[in-house]
C-alpha cells in the first residue's frame, strides 16, 4: 500500500479515495505495531501502540488483545519491584493483581517462594523473641526450606543454641546434679 498510495497520487486518483487508503493504511500500519508490542515486554511501547491503535479504530478484539497484555506486563512489572521489596502485604497485593491479570509461570512462582521467604523470616524474628526454644527450631526448620537468608538463619540457630545451654543449666541446677553442672 506504501508503494500504491504514490504511484495512485502520480495518476490523478480522486482525493477522497486516496484519503481512505491513507486511512487503511494508518490502520493496518497500528494493528501490525500493537501487534508486534503485544508479544514484547515493554509497557511504554505497547502504550503508545495501543493509543495509536484506539486513534486509528483498530480492530475491537485487537485491542481488547492489547490492552490485557498491557495489565499483565504492568501486573508482571509490579510483582518485579515488589518481589525485591520486603513488604509482605505489598507483595500479596502483586501476587492477587498479577493472578487477576492472567500472569502465570516463573513470575508468579517466584512472586509465592520471596512471600513464603518473607513469612518465614517474620516467623523466625517472633520466635526468636518469643523465647519458645522448640517454636524457635521449628521456625529455623520453616526457614531454611524456605530459603531465608543464611545469615538470619545463623543468628536464630544461635539463639536457640544459648536457649539449649541455659536450659540444660537450668535442670542441672534444679536436680542438683554436680556432674552436669
Amino acid at each position: 500500500m506504501r508503494i500504491a498510495l504514490p504511484r495512485a497520487r502520480a495518476c490523478g486518483v480522486q482525493a477522497e479515495a486516496l484519503k481512505k487508503a491513507q486511512g487503511k493504511l494508518r490502520q493496518v500500519t497500528a494493528t501490525r505495531r500493537v501487534s508486534t508490542a503485544v508479544s514484547g515486554m515493554d509497557e511504554l511501547a505497547l502504550r503508545s501502540s495501543l493509543a495509536r491503535a484506539r486513534e486509528h479504530n483498530v480492530e475491537h478484539g485487537i485491542v481488547e488483545e492489547a490492552e490485557g497484555a498491557l495489565k499483565r506486563i504492568a501486573a508482571i512489572n509490579s510483582l518485579a519491584a515488589a518481589v525485591c521489596g520486603s513488604d509482605e502485604n505489598a507483595l500479596e497485593q502483586a501476587l492477587d493483581r498479577a493472578r487477576g491479570a492472567g500472569v502465570q509461570g516463573d513470575s508468579l512462582a517466584e512472586g509465592r517462594e520471596a512471600l513464603a521467604r518473607l513469612k518465614a523470616s517474620r516467623e523466625l524474628s517472633a520466635a526468636s523473641d518469643a523465647g519458645d526454644q522448640h517454636g524457635l527450631e521449628a521456625a529455623i526448620a520453616r526457614a531454611k526450606v524456605a530459603g531465608v537468608s543464611t545469615s538470619e538463619v545463623h543468628v536464630a540457630e544461635s539463639v536457640a543454641a544459648r536457649m539449649a545451654a541455659r536450659t540444660q543449666l537450668e535442670d542441672a541446677a534444679a536436680c542438683g546434679d554436680l556432674v552436669a553442672l
